[in-house]
C-alpha cells in the first residue's frame, strides 16, 4: 500500500471512531437531557429591559403605524388601529416565547423508540395537566411544539433557526397549525418568517411576515416591520443602539 493510501485509510477510520463516538453520546442522553440542553441553547430574555419600536402592520397591501413597548417583565402595549388586532396576537406570542418558562425542571419521558425521525426524538411531558405537551428536540434545538387545547390542538414546527453571538439560536422559519380535537380536520395554518437585531445584549424583533390560511378559504399574507428598536433603561445596560 503506497504511503498516500495508507495515510487516507487512516484518516477513514479516525474520522469513523470520531463519528460512532458521537453517535453513542448522543444515544446516551436521556429525555431530560435533551430537554434541558435545548432550554440552554434558546436565546431567552433573561434580564431583559423592555423595549420601544415604531411598527408598521401591513395586510394583504393595506398598511397602518403605530408603536409598540414591551416591559421588563414582557408586558405589551401595542398601539395600532383595530383593524390591525391580528397584529397583536402575533407579537404577543413572538413576545412571550422569548421569556418562556425560566425552570429548568422537566419531568419527561421519550414518547416513543423512534430515533431517526427527521425532527428528533419525540419527548412527552409526564405532567397530565399540562395540557399532553410534546416536543421534538434535534441538536440542542427544540423543532416541534405539540399541544392539545380541549376541542382544538395545535403543533407550532421549527423549520429553521439562526445562531447569535453567543450560539443560542433563534426562530427564522417555523409554521404553526391548528386542528379540532375531534374530527382531525386541519382549521388553520401559517408559514411564518422571523427576522431579528441584535441591540446591546439582547434580539429583538425586526420583522415579522406570515401567510396565514383557514378551513374558511381565508388567506393573508401579513407583514410587521419594527423600527428604531430603543432598550428601556438603555444608559444604565451600556445597550448599543
Amino acid at each position: 500500500m503506497s504511503r498516500h493510501l495508507f495515510r487516507t485509510a487512516c484518516l477513514s477510520l479516525a474520522m469513523m471512531v470520531v463519528f460512532a463516538g458521537t453517535l453513542c453520546a448522543e444515544e446516551e442522553l436521556d429525555a431530560t437531557a435533551l430537554m434541558v440542553r435545548s432550554h440552554d441553547a434558546r436565546a431567552d430574555w433573561k434580564g431583559f429591559p423592555g423595549f420601544t419600536a415604531e411598527v408598521v402592520a401591513t395586510q394583504d397591501g393595506e398598511s397602518a403605524t403605530g408603536t409598540i413597548a414591551v416591559s421588563a417583565s414582557g408586558d405589551m402595549t401595542l398601539e395600532l388601529p383595530s383593524s390591525m388586532a391580528w397584529a397583536e396576537r402575533k407579537l404577543d406570542s413572538l413576545v412571550s416565547h422569548r421569556f418562556g418558562d425560566t425552570s429548568r425542571e422537566y419531568d419527561v419521558s421519550f414518547a416513543d423508540a423512534v430515533k431517526n425521525h427527521p425532527l428528533g426524538r419525540l419527548i412527552k411531558i409526564n405532567d397530565d395537566a399540562l395540557m399532553g405537551s410534546q416536543y421534538r428536540v434535534q441538536d440542542d434545538v427544540i423543532r416541534e411544539v405539540h399541544r392539545n387545547m380541549g376541542d382544538t390542538r395545535f403543533t407550532i414546527t421549527v423549520i429553521d433557526v439562526a445562531r447569535n453571538k453567543d450560539g443560542q439560536y433563534l426562530p427564522t422559519m417555523y409554521t404553526v397549525s391548528y386542528w379540532d380535537s375531534k374530527t382531525g380536520d386541519l382549521k388553520s395554518t401559517s408559514v411564518v418568517r422571523d427576522d431579528w437585531k441584535r441591540v446591546g445584549k439582547w434580539d429583538l424583533p425586526a420583522k415579522l411576515l406570515s401567510v396565514d390560511s383557514s378551513d374558511e378559504g381565508q388567506r393573508h399574507v401579513r407583514e410587521i416591520r419594527l423600527t428604531n428598536l430603543q432598550l428601556l433603561e438603555a444608559a444604565s445596560t451600556g445597550a448599543e443602539k
